[in-house]
């Protein structure tokens, strides 16, 4: 059992990985959405962080480059970033199930 963590270890060192940020208010039904779109997907090296307006819980002494990821015009968003670079924000739910299929697809591929 071992063995096969230390393997997954590896294939997260090797990357690439995503680190996506989710920015709202957790009581928003768009905010939730989003999340639940992201935990469905099965992308093994994706690493999912939620800021909260103001950053509240402190998830930005945690994660400092989370700091300036906040709601777009009052609606959550979510930042997509991969190899230290982010996407443009998505505000729409569609639009992020779409970003998760073709990266689910890329998956597929390797």
């Amino acid at each position: 059992m071992a063995y096969t963590q230390f393997l997954v270890g590896v294939d997260f060192a090797a990357g690439p990985s995503q680190e996506i940020v989710i920015a709202g208010d957790e009581e928003d039904e768009a905010t939730r959405a989003m999340v639940e779109c992201v935990r469905r997907a099965f992308l093994p090296n994706k690493v999912l962080l939620f800021r909260p307006p103001g950053g509240r819980c402190g998830i930005d002494d945690v994660a400092p480059f989370v700091k300036n990821m906040a709601l777009i015009g009052g609606k959550a968003a979510t930042y997509w970033c991969e190899r230290f670079a982010c996407q443009a924000p998505i505000t729409d739910v569609e639009k992020l199930q779409k970003l998760v299929a073709r990266e689910k697809r890329l998956l597929a591929l390797m």
